[in-house]
């Protein structure tokens, strides 16, 4: 089956949010039914939906399908945590857990590359390759023993009446609250990595780029394979608060990449992964030794589902407030929690943390910065620079107007150009556009000239080159993450002096970016100079398209009332 981008995001939502579902509801049914009975049920299950969405070519039956597959995948992680709890000596045990942490960190990454190696023209090939893999898992699950008792007596009734006391149990508050923050950390990292493009610009310092960056951290990632006579040891308590308060310092230490060498962000980021991947088995160690075996598969059932809240959480609230927000409020929550699970009181511990923030609130709002330029010098950025290098051929345009407003609730300024003969905005007609956050960063522009339409189109291999040479010079920190989506003729429609509509066709490069699957194009017009250019642009398919403010299309502006 072929699909197109707005199916696969579809396809993707519907997995997420039954797989979500799913994570809540099999552990508790596996309290009631037996562990090895569930993974049973529901890894043939699995099975027989992921061959036949591989050989199913209706898109609505798929979307179905999948949703359920979802659904039926959420049993593994949480009912197999809770086997592993219930049938396995302390130190097979502590290897099990520590496995499947591994593989839950290291899944994001290899999913990707398989993905992007597998999809070809349809789901056929991942479907059937996962598929048997599924089959044999159900024949690995067919060979192991179950020790959980069932209780006879654990109704639907009684299930529901455990999930606020499980939640909210003193012996596991503190393994909760860990683990909506660990994995939130990373995500918010990553994401604020691909945010700052100065961060980018100082990794090229050492011949390193942000994908670089985290493939470096991929060994960290089995960091849980070599603790586990640690957690022994010290207990699974003492090794999550150590991790913590390691991954917070060195979060921290990563944001303050433009005051140290470079080489000891990369460290500090080697850190992070390692005491995030660390932290994991110790919650997971922590929830099996303290919850009770008749609501053990609930107990890990809310544990996978706060991991899976903290990972959507922390990856919307970066989006919306940037990186830039989120990252040391992260760092000092870590440290904090750290500090309140290792034994001092949640009123100190707060203390601690809100001192350090208020530290850091006092350098962000300093006029200063590392490399000698304030903040309201990056600020006013002349527009005319980019107007010099990139508008060529309107360099007779004057300026409008400019104003500041929000994109993605982000601050950004507009600057309109228009030619000499007009002294009011006149929707449609020909303009030049530039669009800047508050660093001075190019968040794109546009250039609506009737001349534009003369000539012939380049082609879609010229059009790629055009667009990466352009990115190289003006969005840097797109390039190590460009995945590009198509190439294709694209229409703008501009109004001559006469009123008269003009289609400026252009080769449009649609890409997006791997790291936060914010979309960016490039459209090159007939003369072979950029006429469009877009970036961080959230496309939401489920809710019909582009949710990111047009602040470079006049029909937007209109709308507006600007």
């Amino acid at each position: 089956m072929g699909v197109n981008e707005q199916q696969i995001g579809l396809l993707t939502s519907a997995f997420i949010l039954f797989y979500a579902v799913g994570m809540l509801i099999w552990g508790p049914i596996s309290d009631r039914f037996g562990r090895k009975r569930i993974m049973l049920i529901t890894m043939a299950v699995l099975t027989s939906l992921t061959f036949a969405i591989a050989l199913n070519d209706h898109f609505l039956s798929v979307l179905i399908m999948r949703a359920f597959q979802g659904f039926f995948a959420a049993a593994f992680p949480p009912v197999a945590l809770a086997w592993m709890s219930e049938n396995l000596q302390i130190r097979n045990k502590l290897r099990g857990i520590a496995l499947m942490s591994s593989a839950f960190l290291l899944s994001g990454i290899i999913g990707q590359w398989f993905g992007e190696a597998t999809i070809i023209d349809g789901l056929f090939w991942p479907m059937l390759i996962l598929g048997i893999c599924y089959g044999l898992s159900f024949l690995a699950i067919s060979l192991l023993k179950d020790r959980h008792t069932i209780s006879q007596h654990t109704g639907v009734l009684t299930i529901i009446s455990s999930v606020l006391p499980t939640l909210f149990s003193h012996a596991l508050r503190k393994a909760y609250a860990a683990s909506f923050f660990i994995l939130a950390s990373l995500v918010s990292f990553y994401i604020y990595l691909t945010q700052e493009p100065a961060f980018a610009t100082s990794l090229a310092t050492i011949n390193l780029d942000p994908a670089g960056l985290r493939l470096m951290a991929i060994p960290c990632m089995l960091m849980p394979l070599l603790v586990t006579r640690f957690i022994t040891k010290y207990g699974p308590e003492r090794t999550i608060a150590y991790a913590l308060i390691a991954a917070g310092i060195s979060l921290f230490g990563q944001y303050l990449f433009a005051l140290i060498p470079i080489w000891f962000v990369v460290v500090f980021h080697l850190i992070f992964v390692a005491a995030i991947s660390t932290a994991i088995p110790g919650v997971i160690g922590l929830i099996s030794q303290r919850s009770l075996p008749e609501v053990r598969g609930l107990a890990v059932s809310l544990y996978t589902f706060i991991l899976f809240f903290g990972v959507s959480l922390g990856n919307s609230l970066s989006l919306q407030y940037g990186g830039e927000i989120m990252v040391p409020v992260l760092s000092f929550t870590l440290t904090g929690l750290g500090l309140w699970i290792y034994g001092m009181t949640a009123k100190k511990s707060i203390s601690v943390s809100l001192l350090a923030l208020f530290s850091l609130v006092m350098y962000s709002v300093s006029p200063v910065k590392a490399n000698g330029l304030s903040k309201v010098e990056v600020m006013m950025m002349n527009v005319d620079s980019y107007k010099q290098r990139l508008a060529l051929s309107e360099l007779d345009y004057q300026i409008l107007f400019t104003i500041d407003g929000l994109m993605d609730k982000q601050p950004i300024t507009l600057s309109r150009y228009q030619p000499q003969t007009s002294d009011s905005i006149r929707y449609g007609y020909a303009q030049v556009s530039f669009v800047l956050d508050t660093e001075g960063r190019l968040k794109g522009f546009a250039r609506m000239n009737p001349q534009l339409a003369v000539g012939q189109q380049v082609s879609k291999e010229n059009a790629e080159t055009i667009a990466r040479d352009f990115l190289a010079e003006y969005a840097a920190d797109l390039l190590p993450v460009m995945d590009v989506q198509w190439v294709a003729p694209h229409d703008e429609v501009v109004l001559d002096t006469d009123g008269k509509k003009i289609t400026l066709t252009g080769m449009k490069v649609k890409s997006r970016n791997r790291d936060n699957g914010l979309y960016f194009w490039v459209i090159v017009a007939p003369d072979s100079s950029v006429m469009v250019f877009e970036r961080d642009i959230n496309w939401d398919f489920i809710r019909a398209g582009r949710q990111t403010e047009k602040w470079l299309h006049d029909s937007w502006l209109k709308k507006q009332k600007w």
